[in-house]
């Protein structure tokens, strides 16, 4: 069996798997897709593939996955998070934009647990670094993450909702 046919094994054994692990992480279907292929396209020119295994291409896509997040903006990252059917603030009139911070506002002091609440006031509207959240709320850095991503996650199915 050549080394071609051996990741061809591979991909076809692991895509599905490996592809979870990049959609989970990326949250982007496409791009996902992409850095599953680019993993499977760097193995075709290595010339050690019959060394790789599951739990290394699972690390491959990891840290493949981390380096693009990495580069990413902070506003592309919050821009990947958006459904792509809610309008751009460019696309509303003023008074629509006014009544979704509004809306938004309310949400984030109304309906996020209090902790959550303000995590999330105090990296996006105050613009706090994640350690100062984490030094003014007696947390670790891990713990400002994930206040804000379920805070996210939540605002994100609750918003356009009447």
């Amino acid at each position: 069996m050549t080394d071609t046919d051996n990741i061809e094994q591979l991909f076809k054994d692991n895509y599905s798997g490996l592809y979870a692990l990049a959609l989970a992480l990326l949250r982007d279907e496409d791009l996902a897709r992409d850095t599953v292929h680019d993993v499977f396209a760097d193995l075709l020119t290595s010339n050690n593939s019959h060394i790789f295994n599951k739990g290394y291409l699972a690390r491959c896509v990891r840290n493949r996955c981390i380096n693009l997040l990495k580069g990413m903006t902070a506003r592309e990252k919050v821009g990947r998070l958006i459904p792509d059917d809610i309008p751009s603030v460019e696309e509303d009139s003023d008074k629509l934009r006014e009544e979704r911070l509004d809306r938004l506002r309310k949400m984030i002091a109304g309906e996020l647990p209090p902790q959550c609440s303000k995590i999330m006031r105090l990296r996006y509207e105050e613009g706090c670094s994640y350690q100062d959240i984490a030094d003014c709320c007696g947390i670790s850095k891990v713990a400002v993450y994930k206040h804000l991503r379920n805070g996210i996650d939540y605002i994100r199915k609750n918003l356009m909702k009447p």
